[in-house]
């Protein structure tokens, strides 16, 4: 096995979603290919030809894939994963917390945890799961 690469399925908001993940983590694009672009290109509305078939998106230490689910295939509200990110530093963990919680839902707020992590959860306003973890120096706890 080479690596497990997640993959998020979006309805119809992959586009807005990929260029708020690249604001916070400071990340890129690297691929898009849009469904009117495609072969399947005949086998989607017209109105659905704009939307992201198939995304890469990197970033420190981040990649993942994306895509707008097909129409009638829509992706569930719910999911039992989360995306889970290590820190290097709190400031880092903070700034991307409290980007990707806007018109979230924050189900965890940042604290520091007995496990030693200053830890913390979220649902973004597209429905993905992130959880923020940072380990805490031995003069942090």
């Amino acid at each position: 096995m080479k690596k497990l690469v997640p993959h998020i399925t979006f309805n119809g908001v992959c586009e807005e979603a990929l260029n708020v993940y690249k604001d916070a983590f400071e990340g890129k694009i690297e691929f898009a290919q849009r469904y009117g672009d495609s072969p399947m290109a005949d086998q989607v509305p017209e109105e659905w030809s704009d939307n992201i078939m198939h995304a890469t998106f990197t970033a420190d230490g981040v990649h993942f894939m994306a895509a707008d689910s097909m129409p009638g295939h829509e992706a569930a509200e719910t999911s039992n994963i989360d995306l889970s990110i290590d820190f290097d530093s709190k400031e880092r963990q903070v700034e991307v917390f409290e980007k990707l919680a806007k018109d979230g839902k924050v189900l965890l707020p940042l604290q520091d945890m007995f496990w030693g992590s200053h830890f913390g959860m979220i649902k973004d306003r597209f429905g993905v799961g992130w959880m923020f973890s940072y380990e805490l120096e031995s003069g942090e706890r």
